[in-house]
């Protein structure tokens, strides 16, 4: 069993294990920027909610990156998580300017890679293939800010699980932001800057699939935002009900006049 897994791409390399842990502690400092005591500055209580906030990160960014892994090995290819080093640093001086309010989750991509296998041809990824791979990560993050909505429900103000929740509704909001600076640095800089600063999860699924992209957008927007106030149950029947009107008016529309992103 694992010797397919690893067939089939299911497993982090070196590299992306250390970028994962490296960004999982940067992104915990981030978060956890104004909780250095309430009325005066405590470093034994930021760096214990520093300690619980690197958990809760980890977890949050090896499901999202896995389910990346687990969408792009059913179309026989694989993916590898790169880590934005310029937006990992943007990240962590965002997160400490505006004390934690303000994450910026997305600080790196998951890129489809030709995965040989012996007897196959290489796996050809195609635009509307790398949609559907990219969709997986957001759709993950979602369904972990849901189970965190759940059990603060059931155990409490946990910050451990606080932090699962904030993190992941952060993880949807900048994945599906249909970012893709890429041609505009280039540009800029004359250069490239490909390992700099990679497209967000949204620019591969806008550009590969739009009818999806607007319609998953509409479900996991709403259904984020109403999580934050009400019943996880009745944040997914609203989130339903925008997907699906979403989904609705992208068929009515004439997609091929929506601009191209990527």
């Amino acid at each position: 069993m694992l010797v397919k897994m690893v067939r089939v791409g299911l497993t982090f390399d070196k590299d992306e294990a250390v970028a994962i842990a490296i960004s999982s502690l940067v992104l915990s400092i981030a978060l956890t920027a104004g909780q250095w005591g309430a009325a005066r500055f405590s470093a034994a209580e930021g760096l214990k909610n520093i300690a619980i906030a690197i958990p809760a990160i980890l977890i949050s960014l090896l499901v999202h990156e896995f389910a990346h892994k687990i969408s792009a090995a059913r179309y026989g290819s694989a993916t590898k998580f790169s880590v934005s080093w310029l937006m990992l640093a943007i990240a962590g001086i965002v997160g400490v300017l505006t004390s934690g309010a303000v994450i910026f989750a997305a600080v790196g991509a998951s890129m489809a890679v030709k995965l040989k296998r012996i007897g196959f041809k290489y796996p050809f990824v195609g635009p509307h293939t790398q949609a559907k791979i990219a969709l997986f990560g957001p759709l993950a993050s979602l369904l972990l800010a849901i189970a965190a909505k759940i059990l603060l429900g059931v155990f409490g103000d946990v910050r451990f699980l606080q932090d699962l929740f904030i993190f992941n509704l952060w993880m949807v909001f900048f994945h599906l932001v249909p970012f893709n600076i890429l041609p505009f640095l280039a540009a800029l800089l004359k250069k490239s800057t490909e390992k700099a600063v990679q497209p967000f999860d949204g620019a591969f699924i806008l550009g590969g699939n739009p009818i999806l992209y607007v319609g998953f957008l509409a479900f996991a927007a709403v259904t984020a935002l109403t999580l934050v106030f009400l019943p996880f149950w009745v944040a997914l029947i609203f989130g339903l009900i925008a997907g699906g009107a979403g989904w609705v008016w992208m068929h009515s529309e004439d997609i091929t006049k929506l601009p191209k992103v990527g």
